[in-house]
């Protein structure tokens, strides 16, 4: 199988250029975004003593331009490899693969507060991948490679203080470089996720895929309230099993989660067919993603398979498909200069580059979704889409760029 990392300076995830088959794509036009007009409305307030006072208060309403399209709007080049993006309290935080953590001011300058690369391995697909600030602001957590290879999971004080190294909270050896997973999210209930890789190499080679006595394939979720501490709530599906951190398994690359109300999307990658995104309700732990029986909706590498208890993804990419090669995974968009897109799952591919989205909505269960092809610029080796401050979506990747998503009317 071809590697993908060999075409690029750098890649994060392992998948094959050569598509196994043809499939066309077809693109959706843009919605019309909906026009709302509301009457006058009276209101009669009866005051003990006086007469009726009526009053009158007219609704004003703003249609907007038909949406023709999608671009991306530079909010600062910050030269290096963007793996995160995080909304904060002063601007925009932001992850660089070789250890850097930016901070991005509203006016896009920026500034480096913490220089993580003495820790960190920044090669082929290792090197920080993410961070999540803790819901009360005062502790930032990061995913990252070790000087060995291997994962970790650390916390640092927030604001950084200087000279401040990270706490491990968590470690997992790696067997090989690639598919370290990266997605560190909090969920709707204040528990930490991170998201695990199948230790590498291709078709499951170190047999993770099926396993729940192995951290690796899989995705964790963490009580992280006590400074210093990560453990496995008691309501983790396993509690008592060799992992009891384990939340979800069967997994291959799972590069990216996404955490809307009670409902967590997961872009996983692929092998060489089939790019895939699950959407689970974010108390559904347990849920076996099947890896390496499937890969996307089909059966990997046979004719036929046992499906029995898996879950199936909502939306599979074909490697033929406008040049796919390594879902990176999205955002729930809930901000206010696009309605078109509220509630909408909004996502792209390493090699592809496209814009596309789905609804998300409870209960989709194995329903299988056909997502819009939005009319937009293609990204370069997008790695992360995320949401800013002001709920807009903020995308980075391979060229070091930190970009907003605008509409076009």
């Amino acid at each position: 199988m071809h590697r993908l990392w060999v075409m690029v300076a750098v890649v994060l995830v392992l998948a094959a250029c050569s598509p196994d088959t043809d499939t066309t794509t077809t693109t959706t036009e843009a919605a019309s975004a909906t026009t709302t007009t509301s009457p006058s409305s009276t209101t009669t307030t009866s005051v003990a003593g006086d007469a009726d006072t009526t009053t009158s208060t007219a609704v004003t309403t703003t249609t907007l331009a038909e949406l023709r399209g999608l671009a991306w709007e530079e909010v600062a080049d910050l030269g290096g490899f963007i793996t995160g993006i995080e909304p904060i309290v002063d601007g925009i935080l932001v992850a660089r693969k070789d250890g850097r953590l930016t901070l991005v001011a509203d006016d896009g300058t920026a500034e480096v507060v913490a220089d993580l690369g003495p820790f960190v391995l920044d090669q082929g697909e290792a090197g920080l991948l993410d961070t999540a600030l803790h819901p009360d602001g005062d502790r930032l957590f990061v995913h990252y490679s070790d000087r060995a290879g291997d994962t970790v999971l650390a916390e640092l004080p927030w604001p950084i203080e200087g000279g401040s190294q990270p706490t491990v909270l968590y470690a997992v050896a790696q067997p090989a470089g690639n598919h370290n997973g990266g997605s560190i999210e909090f969920g709707p209930d204040g528990r930490l996720h991170l998201a695990l890789g199948d230790g590498g190499g291709a078709n499951d080679q170190f047999g993770q895929g099926q396993r729940r006595d192995t951290p690796l394939a899989a995705i964790h979720r963490f009580d992280v309230d006590t400074p210093g501490v990560a453990s496995a709530p008691p309501d983790n599906p396993f509690p008592d099993g060799e992992v009891p951190s384990l939340w979800v398994y069967g997994v291959r690359n799972p590069w990216r989660i996404a955490f809307d109300g009670d409902l967590a999307v997961i872009a996983d990658v692929g092998q060489n067919r089939w790019e895939e995104v699950t959407v689970l309700a974010a108390d559904a732990g347990g849920a076996n993603l099947g890896w390496p029986v499937m890969e996307g909706r089909s059966c990997f590498g046979a004719d036929s398979c046992d499906q029995t208890g898996l879950v199936l993804p909502a939306v599979a990419v074909s490697h033929g498909d406008a040049g796919t090669c390594s879902i990176t995974g999205g955002e729930v968009y809930r901000g206010d200069a696009i309605p078109e897109l509220v509630g909408h799952y909004v996502f792209t591919d390493f090699c592809g580059g496209w814009l596309r989205s789905f609804p998300v909505v409870d209960g989709l269960g194995d329903a299988e979704v056909t997502p819009t092809d939005w009319d937009a610029p293609r990204l370069a080796n997008p790695a992360v889409i995320a949401a800013g401050p002001d709920g807009e979506l903020l995308a980075g990747g391979g060229d070091g760029r930190l970009l907003r998503l605008v509409p076009q009317r």
